[in-house]
């Protein structure tokens, strides 16, 4: 399945380091912070060999093999090659490169070196992005948990407010679920608006503020968009909030109950729902993940 997934903030991921190891579902990546991010597979040129191991960092400005000794500039390039002789030409073995963006302050890589222009990916959703300058904003609180789902139904329930009834009585009292529309906007992604009660100035427990409006958004809705494959972003008149998926495992509760059933129609709200679900169907298919317009 093609796509950029989201690492995280540039600034978290480069916070006193030169280079990094993350893996990127089960490809390890070594993400080097030096003009501007950059991405390369986690082999050595030499013999295949593992350049850093998980999650390891340096303040180093060179990457270097552990197994050979081939050191590696923080732009690829080969800088030493230990007994190779002088009729080596170093060039064409640097380290191999994977596409890689920066994107209102997170940074994007395709581990498996297929994204076309990245520029293509968010499309129509970075104008609605833009007027909250996420990449200017500092982190306030972070909360990290895991869920026993798939990610792909994680995604589903964010995007669907059909449940909010029953499931979500205390958003109901400050935003009503069957308000707002979602968008149909060139890109990966889906999402939609919904309105704030006119008493209700944020989504809070009691619809209370207690922080400063973002200059230049609308201060009665909340925009709910999620960025394929692993990026959700609550857009509120005063704070933006975040989810980054990280799929672990299939799921984490091994179960064989098995009624075979035909899924019921989705709501016509369900639209959202319809067009992740239709996403990925594309994307496990080989095809483009949104339809010619």
């Amino acid at each position: 399945m093609n796509g950029s997934t989201c690492l995280g903030r540039v600034d978290e991921l480069s916070d006193g380091t030169t280079y990094r190891e993350v893996t990127v579902g089960d490809i390890a990546t070594v993400i080097t912070f030096g003009d501007v991010p950059r991405a390369f597979a986690n082999t050595c040129r030499h013999r295949g060999h593992e350049l850093l191991q998980r999650d390891e960092t340096s303040d180093r400005r060179t990457v270097v093999c552990p197994y050979h000794g081939w050191a590696y500039e923080l732009d690829g390039s080969v800088r030493t090659a230990p007994r190779m002789g002088e009729s080596f030409d170093p060039a064409p073995y640097g380290l191999v490169e994977l596409p890689a963006a920066v994107w209102h302050g997170w940074l994007f890589v395709n581990a498996t070196g297929t994204a076309t222009s990245f520029g293509e990916h968010p499309g129509g959703i970075t104008g609605l992005v833009a007027p909250y300058a996420p990449e200017n904003l500092v982190l306030k609180a972070r909360h990290t948990y895991d869920v026993a789902a798939n990610w792909k139904t994680i995604v589903e329930n964010y995007h669907g407010c059909y449940h909010c009834p029953l499931i979500h009585p205390e958003l109901c009292k400050v935003s009503p679920p069957a308000s707002g529309d979602n968008w149909d906007l060139p890109g990966a992604w889906v999402g939609g608006l919904m309105d704030l009660h006119p008493d209700a100035e944020t989504m809070s427990l009691d619809g209370r503020s207690l922080g400063v409006r973002l200059d230049g958004v609308n201060p009665r809705q909340v925009n709910y968009l999620g960025l394929f494959p692993n990026l959700l972003l609550s857009l509120h008149p005063d704070y933006v909030m975040t989810h980054r998926i990280e799929p672990r495992a299939p799921g984490l509760t091994a179960i064989e109950c098995s009624w075979h059933f035909r899924p019921g129609p989705l709501a016509p709200a369900e639209d959202a729902v319809h067009q992740w679900v239709t996403m990925l169907a594309r994307g496990y298919l080989g095809k483009p993940l949104s339809s010619p317009a």
